[in-house]
């Protein structure tokens, strides 16, 4: 089953905000802090690594993303720079949890109210 992005996600940063990026948000992946883990499409994907691969030029504390050549998005540290630290799987909806229980993503509702939005 294919599901539509339904959210636009985002995060909170020290010096301000990242762009927004569309994604699914499970209901079940949705907490009580307001932290979610979105579920974003191959093409987002790749829009988010290029975003936060900008941000390691500036701080290379942040994690690199990579592409593998089966689909697979591996993420390296600067403690890691040769093996990935996270390999990220297609779910089975094609998607893929960049960040998943460890960057702090949350829901710009200013943007995306109930319902689906288009990109």
């Amino acid at each position: 089953m294919t599901v539509e992005n339904n959210a636009f996600v985002y995060i909170e940063m020290v010096d301000g905000e990242s762009p927004r990026f569309p994604a699914y948000v499970p209901d079940d992946r949705r907490s009580a802090c307001e932290v979610v883990e979105p579920r974003f499409t191959y093409e987002t994907a790749q829009t988010v690594a290029a975003w936060n691969n900008a941000l390691v030029e500036q701080d290379d504390d942040n994690p690199f993303l990579g592409f593998a050549r089966n689909g697979n998005i591996l993420e390296f540290t600067k403690e890691s720079p040769i093996f990935p630290t996270v390999i990220y799987e297609q779910d089975g909806d094609g998607r893929y949890a960049l960040g998943a229980g460890r960057w702090a993503w949350q829901i710009d509702s200013s943007r995306a109210p109930e319902g689906r939005v288009d990109v």
